[in-house]
């Protein structure tokens, strides 16, 4: 097994730890080489991993919310619609999110800092006019389908699970989440 490979379906450092020790352990048995792990922290696949997830988290969504604070600044002085600034929300700022929010554990602090610079772009810096609640709605709900980022993080890091399971299983699953989403979302069902 390839070590990219074992980084690449870390989710938490118990796993990560797990899988570098197995990696460990095969590569001693292939090759009577001794590989040495950098304690601190490593680059890989354009992604910092250390063995402390707050080193992992740190570098790895300070980095990310620079360069969303950077591509924000750019559009933030142009005279643009609501829906427009909706649209470079989504293309430009959370497509910057997809590859570290995958496979990186959740860090709910920086999720809740970058979503705080999205609505900041979004109204200008000045307060909501529209609760965020309505927002994300469909536009047949009174919303305009802006994204959060909690459940954007979440639909994430359930995608994966199609990706493990065979095609059997993968449709129990839909019939799963399809019942439990449906269910969820009368309980939530927002009204004026």
């Amino acid at each position: 097994m390839f070590p990219e490979a074992v980084i690449a379906r870390a989710f938490s450092p118990e796993v990560l730890r797990f899988a570098v020790r197995e990696f460990y352990q095969e590569s001693e048995h292939a090759s009577n080489s001794k590989i040495f792990w950098p304690k601190c922290k490593v680059k890989a696949l354009g992604l910092w991993l250390s063995v402390k997830p707050e080193i992992s988290a740190r570098l790895n969504y300070n980095g990310k919310i620079e360069k969303i604070r950077k591509i924000l600044s750019c559009w933030k002085y142009r005279r643009l619609t609501l829906l427009v600034r909706i649209t470079v929300l989504k293309s430009l700022a959370a497509s910057q999110l997809v590859y570290l929010l995958s496979p990186m554990p959740s860090n709910y602090h920086a999720i809740n800092e970058i979503n705080t610079l999205f609505y900041q772009f979004l109204w200008n810096g000045k307060r909501d006019k529209i609760k965020q609640k309505i927002m994300i709605n469909d536009y047949c709900e009174g919303g305009l389908k802006t994204i959060y980022l909690v459940s954007f993080n979440k639909s994430l890091k359930t995608s994966w699970i199609k990706k493990v399971l065979g095609f059997h299983e993968q449709r129990k699953m839909e019939s799963f989440y399809r019942l439990s989403f449906e269910k969820s979302r009368m309980q939530k069902r927002i009204y004026w």
